[in-house]
């Protein structure tokens, strides 16, 4: 078929650079003893899922309805499941559905650990290391607001409250990257292990998520190998790894048909891609994150493409119309000079509390 004969808009995939990809990420498994599966909320197309069932140990989902595709096609591997909630219902099926279901908070563990361990379940709990290296803060699933796993801080206070708080559970799971690389996997780890490391010996796996650009020219897989055996060999674990957007990296495109030409030069298409390919927004008008959000105001550290934790109250990007006239004249001077831990964080709020002037 010609591209000019696809019915548009369509996602296209070329079989033989799926096919690529799937035999690198195969080879990582082989040499290093991780099971790598697919995660389906980067990558789900129907025709690809028996090359993903062939080469890959499985698919990791994110709720009912992935994990129902996924049993239509991975009939050799794993089917693992995590959700930030479960509904009552959704998670009797997935049950029914999954080798692994993996909780995101002490509630919905506590909530639901009898009927999973009854189901057979492998269980887990989501973590959250508070270090990543995710190259947008959009994309920053560790940040300070993140709802996604639980902090050491909240695990100790769960098993403080109830001392059989891990009973039932098998593994761990974070998730800290986004289209990274081994180095940013390695400092994640170093971290993650150097919190939680205390409680790996009693477990069966632990699951490094996803984010992971293996199938990216120039990324480190012996590196890669290195931090999996280190954490297999240490801890006698078993280790998955999360890739979605690695097995189709480069391996497809988006075809749309152009409906109308404005006058300017603005043209209309039958896609979005806003809605439907939101990596290329930058380049279709929003605004880049500008580089001085990423030092840190009290120290003057580059932050290596991470947003400053003081950035999350910035109106020059959140509310933008607070650059028009402000309601309040004032002389405000935010002074992190009083701050003497360099790693506390602060606010708006915070600082006006503490007496900033106001005329």
């Amino acid at each position: 078929m010609k591209i000019d004969e696809i019915s548009t808009p369509a996602y296209v995939c070329e079989e033989q650079k799926l096919v690529k990809n799937l035999e690198i990420l195969r080879g990582v498994g082989e040499r290093s003893g991780a099971k790598i599966l697919c995660a389906l909320k980067g990558f789900a197309f129907s025709f690809a899922m028996p090359y993903v069932d062939r080469y890959l140990w499985g698919a990791t989902c994110s709720g009912l309805h992935e994990a129902k595709f996924a049993a239509e096609f991975i009939k050799n591997g794993e089917i693992h499941t995590y959700s930030p909630a479960f509904k009552e219902d959704d998670l009797d099926e997935i049950l029914k559905i999954s080798n692994h279901v993996v909780f995101n908070s002490a509630a919905q563990w506590q909530k639901y650990r009898a009927k999973a361990l009854a189901a057979g379940a492998s269980c887990g709990l989501r973590l959250n290391p508070q270090t990543s290296f995710a190259p947008k803060d959009a994309y920053n699933p560790c940040g300070s607001f993140s709802r996604l796993g639980m902090s050491l801080e909240a695990l100790q206070r769960a098993i403080l409250q109830d001392g059989e708080f891990l009973r039932g559970i098998s593994g761990l799971h974070f998730h800290a990257l986004c289209e990274e690389s081994a180095q940013s996997l390695e400092r994640v780890l170093e971290v993650f292990e150097a919190k939680f490391g205390k409680y790996f010996r009693a477990l069966k796996w632990l699951n490094f998520g996803g984010g992971h650009h293996i199938t990216r020219a120039g990324y480190d897989i012996a590196l890669l190998k290195r931090l999996i055996r280190h954490v297999q060999d240490t801890y006698d674990v078993a280790v998955y790894l999360e890739p979605g957007e690695a097995v189709a990296l480069n391996a497809g495109f988006l075809v749309a048909e152009v409906l109308d030409v404005q006058t300017g030069g603005n043209v209309i298409l039958n896609t979005s891609a806003t809605c439907h390919m939101p990596d290329v927004a930058k380049d279709v008008g929003s605004t880049p994150i500008p580089k001085s959000h990423m030092v840190d105001f009290r120290t003057g550290a580059d932050l290596n493409g991470t947003l400053a934790e003081q950035r999350f109250n910035c109106t020059q990007c959140h509310v933008p119309q607070a650059q028009t006239n402000p309601l309040v004249k004032n002389n405000f001077k935010a002074d992190f000079s009083r701050f003497s831990d360099a790693n506390s964080t602060s606010n708006l709020i915070d600082t006006l509390n503490q007496g900033a002037e106001v005329e």
